[in-house]
């Protein structure tokens, strides 16, 4: 039987302590959602500068996705796809699969079962490409 590598990493913790992790994570990730909401990057506020891209001059997967964000929270889709077009499947891939954890853990406990080392290698193949395909 294969095992799905996010099944292996998953730590036996009790539902009290998930639970807190959950409403830490989950608190955690409303501030920064309100700090790229409130802040425009390059604009001001305090934002992180790509190493790849100060070493090399070509854009990495990830740049543009601090631009894109702040958009994606203003409403301007247009705008999120020019700056990174991995950010808008990357966040409706993260909100389906947080609904399934949350509305049919059953089908999403199944769903991670089959996901394993192949789907992971072909998902890093696909980034690194769009990595390279946008500097062209």
């Amino acid at each position: 039987m294969k095992t799905s590598i996010f099944v292996m990493a998953n730590l036996s913790i009790s539902k009290g302590m998930k639970k807190k992790h959950t409403i830490i994570i989950a608190l955690l990730g409303l501030g920064v959602l309100y700090y790229f909401y409130r802040y425009t990057p390059g604009e001001g506020g305090v934002f992180l500068t790509c190493p790849f891209k100060l070493f090399t001059g070509y854009d990495c997967p990830g740049c543009g996705t601090q631009r894109a964000l702040h958009y994606l929270l203003h409403g301007q889709i247009d705008k999120v796809w020019q700056e990174n077009a991995l950010l808008l499947p990357g966040v409706l891939l993260t909100l389906v699969l947080i609904g399934l954890r949350w509305l049919a853990p059953n089908f999403y406990q199944k769903l991670m079962q089959r996901i394993n080392f192949v789907h992971f290698i072909i998902l890093v193949i696909f980034i690194i490409g769009y990595g390279v395909v946008r500097n062209f």
